[in-house]
Formats: structure tokens, C-alpha cells, sequence
């Protein structure tokens, strides 16, 4: 066994010969293939950049809303648990109903924005993918590639068959960023994001 092993790997480390000892011929390198990054559109462009600076506006926006409503069911609980025992049961089921009442509909306008800021990312998300997809065509033309490879998943290569710069610089060049509203979802009664 062990000596089976060793022809093997000798066999392996040996480098190819034909019957004459000649070295059998190889692949050369691949023309056509280039690597691009996706990510990139949204980090390398100014269009990218500019739709995540306002995602996050959008997103802060959002939060300080809902925190504020927060803050002040937090204040209203808190006056509510001092002051219980002094309340005829009536008015103390009175309360706490609307207390919950109330945390169930910031629960609600929670998972309704959460719901709007999605949506109005894959949106903003679709339309960069759709204004790059002609420049990356472009690119993909000019750099005769025939294949076109997620930069991401390629571990090695050289530099030059990369075509995200020129796609980026292109993309800069072309394309403007433009401000963008909150998509606005309507009130879905009883759903609650958890």
C-alpha cells in the first residue's frame, strides 16, 4: 500500500511526458474571461454610495420615529405602574388595555417600515442593476470578454481581466444620483414583525 502511494505521488510531481519523453503541450491562457464585482456598484459608484447614504437617512428617519412613540409608551407605562395601585380596577384594565393598545400598534408601524425600508432597497437596488447592466455590456464588449465571472468567487488571476474600474469609471462618468422616497406600504392590522 505504502509503496503504491509513493508511485502515485511521484507520478503526480513529475511533469507530463508523452511515450517519447517529450513534454506534452498545455493549455495556454484562457482569452475572453473576465471578473467583475457587483458589490462594487454599490460601494465603488457614486450612484451606489449616494443610494446607501440615503438608505441609511431613510432607515434613521424610520428609527427616530418609532423611538420617539417608544419613548413616550415607555413614559406612559412607567406613570401607569406608579400610580396602579391607586386606581379602581376599571380604570386599571381601562389603562393597561390601552397601554397595549398602544404597543401593539408600535409593534405594527415597526414591522410596516421595516417592510417599506426593504422594499424601497430592493427597488433602489433593481433600478442600479438595470442602468449598469448596458455599461457592463459595454465594458464587457470593449475588453472582448466572453465570459464574464463574479470577481468574488474567482481566487486567483491577474489584474488585467478585471473590468470593475472601467465599469466604475464609466458608470461615475454616466450616471447621477438622484434622491429617493420611502416606499409607503399600507397598515397591515395584527402583523407583527418578531
Amino acid at each position: 500500500m505504502r509503496r503504491t502511494g509513493l508511485i502515485i505521488l511521484c507520478a503526480l510531481l513529475l511533469p507530463a511526458a508523452g511515450p517519447e519523453g517529450r513534454r506534452l503541450p498545455t493549455a495556454g491562457p484562457l482569452r475572453g474571461i473576465c471578473v467583475f464585482s457587483r458589490d462594487s456598484l454599490y460601494t465603488g459608484t457614486k450612484i451606489g454610495t449616494g443610494a446607501n447614504q440615503r438608505l441609511t437617512e431613510l432607515r434613521n428617519e424610520a428609527q427616530a420615529e418609532t423611538d420617539t412613540e417608544r419613548a413616550a409608551l415607555q413614559n406612559d407605562q412607567a406613570v401607569f405602574t406608579m400610580q396602579q395601585s391607586t386606581l379602581s380596577p376599571e380604570l386599571r384594565m381601562q389603562l393597561q388595555d390601552a397601554l397595549a393598545a398602544r404597543h401593539a400598534a408600535l409593534l405594527a408601524k415597526i414591522a410596516q417600515r421595516t417592510r417599506e425600508l426593504e422594499q424601497t432597497r430592493q427597488i433602489v437596488t433593481a433600478q442600479i442593476d438595470a442602468a449598469s447592466l448596458t455599461i457592463i455590456k459595454e465594458m464587457e464588449r470593449s475588453n472582448q470578454c466572453t465570459l464574464l465571472l463574479a470577481r468574488e468567487s474567482v481566487l486567483d488571476g491577474e489584474g488585467t481581466v478585471d473590468i470593475t474600474p472601467v465599469v466604475i469609471e464609466a458608470m461615475n462618468a454616466k450616471l447621477r444620483t438622484t434622491p429617493f422616497p420611502r416606499v409607503t406600504l399600507p397598515l397591515v392590522e395584527g402583523l407583527v414583525s418578531r
